[in-house]
């Protein structure tokens, strides 16, 4: 809270974040419509005021069932928002320290995890972009993980309940890809828990993992079901919905130079007055955690319990082998391998058919009328 405050308790406009990015040109004008509506006591399923009109609550990002997002109901949009950035940061250094309580470490060491998580490189940055669905899906991911955990230790109804709710609320928070990536990585974060449980000669308990884990995911995407079937209807008249060529599909991915990010954060720029130069977009592959975490890792990874070592040793790979081509994976998977329209015609994202005309003008028009905020890029 304290890192925050200036922001949380100023009486003005300023909203955290940085002018020009998905903020204000996407999440603030959504927010600013769709809540509007509902005060009205409207659901608003089309947007009028983007072009000839465009459906909104079908679109993800609209996020209108998404719990944390209600504060925009009680509170004015500037303060509503940095509020519920605020408080996505709460849930994700708590569910963190969760996940790391389950795993047998002291209340200092989860602690200290928690803190890392929320303001790594990784998530803090997208905070920075404006990239609200994504941070907001990014801190279930630790609850969801602890509920894998608890799969080969003692399954339960009621963390069946909980891992369900986590599974949904990352669904609500209006950021698919973040959900497809937590559940392949979740996955591969299984096969890795059924290897050792094999080596126990443990097998009765791999099935019923599997089944707990079946069961949190299928349930999670019922209790999501309105806006997930919604937004999957939607797909088709959407940038992606008939496949994208392989150029876009693999870009993104992690370049192997970045990882001296874990290093220095801003080996590539991106620091007050230097513009980033590297290959991706800064916020995009940074990787740094802090020089004490990033320390205290390579220790544990050198000292450590022998078991403990391998264990963490595989997660990083698999970590590092996801974030390398998890995004050609998500998008190849749906596209046909000679797609060949023009690039100019998949350098944009997840809008409605009806948005390419003012993408190829380098503009989003997705707002009803001017947002008028000012943005903090520090709140020190």
């Amino acid at each position: 809270m304290g890192v925050f405050a200036r922001v949380l308790l100023q009486s003005g406009e300023q909203v955290l974040g940085l002018a020009g990015e998905d903020l204000n040109l996407m999440i603030l004008p959504f927010r600013q419509f769709g809540f509007g509506q509902m005060l009205q006591g409207h659901l608003p399923l089309w947007n009028p005021h983007n072009l000839c009109g465009t459906p909104f609550f079908a679109n993800f990002q609209s996020a209108l069932l998404y719990p944390p997002n209600w504060v925009h109901l009680l509170l004015p949009l500037a303060a509503a928002t940095n509020w519920s950035i605020v408080l996505e940061f709460i849930l994700a250094g708590w569910f963190t320290s969760l996940w790391c309580r389950g795993r047998g470490l002291s209340i200092p060491a989860s602690l200290l995890a928690g803190t890392a998580y929320m303001f790594c490189g990784p998530f803090l940055l997208h905070m920075y972009a404006g990239h609200l669905a994504m941070i907001s899906a990014m801190a279930w991911t630790p609850l969801i993980f602890r509920a894998a955990d608890v799969a080969f230790e003692r399954p339960t109804l009621r963390w069946t309940l909980v891992g369900a709710l986590a599974v949904s609320m990352s669904i609500f928070a209006g950021h698919p890809q973040s959900v497809y990536y937590t559940a392949l990585a979740v996955g591969l974060y299984t096969l890795l828990q059924i290897g050792m449980a094999l080596r126990r000669r443990q097998g009765t308990s791999c099935l019923r993992a599997v089944v707990f884990l079946t069961a949190i995911y299928v349930g999670g995407a019922m209790l999501a079901a309105m806006q997930l079937l919604a937004g999957l209807q939607a797909v088709d008249e959407s940038a992606r919905g008939h496949g994208v060529s392989w150029r876009f599909a693999s870009a993104g991915s992690l370049p192997p130079e970045n990882l001296v990010t874990l290093v220095t954060p801003h080996f590539f720029g991106g620091a007050e007055g230097v513009p980033p130069f590297g290959r991706e977009i800064y916020w995009e592959v940074s990787l740094y955690v802090g020089a004490i975490c990033l320390a205290l890792g390579v220790y544990g990874a050198l000292r450590g319990q022998r078991g403990a070592r391998r264990f963490s040793t595989s997660i990083l790979v698999v970590c590092l082998y996801v974030q390398n081509t998890i995004k050609t994976f998500y998008y190849a998977s749906s596209c046909s391998c000679d797609d060949e329209r023009s690039e100019e015609s998949c350098e944009h994202d997840d809008r409605p058919t009806t948005d390419r005309v003012s993408a190829c003008n380098g503009r989003r028009e997705a707002w009803s009328k001017p947002v008028s905020c000012h943005f903090a890029r520090t709140a020190d």
